[in-house]
């Protein structure tokens, strides 16, 4: 009795592994909304673990539960980068795949000075 339980155990121990989570990362395009250089694009990649999200795919991750690699101006921005670091940048995740970012980049402290180079970008 006691080797069939143990058998019936080790047989169905597999199926009580948890899932893993995946990393899963996006490539986009970036577009300045704001700001003196509204209008200019570049490219952007994105990873997130995919256990953050919900049951649905969905989830609004801080900075600090993302990576970033924004290539705009032709410098690389990432995540530590922006103005608000570290609850900035924000992403938006929707049925696992993102569908809003919101990034601030600056050159002057504070960013919103006449004249000042910063960039509000969304993807």
């Amino acid at each position: 009795m006691l080797r069939s339980t143990l058998l019936a155990m080790a047989l169905c121990a597999p199926l009580l592994t948890p899932a893993q989570a995946a990393p899963v990362s996006f490539d986009f395009d970036v577009f300045v909304t704001s700001g003196p250089y509204s209008g200019t694009s570049g490219t952007g990649m994105v990873s997130f673990d995919d256990s953050d999200l919900d049951g649905d795919g969905n989830a609004v991750l801080e900075g600090d539960e993302f990576s970033l690699l924004v290539t705009l101006f032709g410098q690389s921005f990432t995540e530590a980068d922006d103005y608000d670091a570290p609850f900035y940048p924000e992403l938006v995740v929707s049925d696992g795949s993102p569908t809003g970012l919101d990034f601030l980049v600056t050159e002057v402290d504070p960013p919103f000075v006449t004249g000042g180079c910063w960039a509000r970008i969304t993807a």
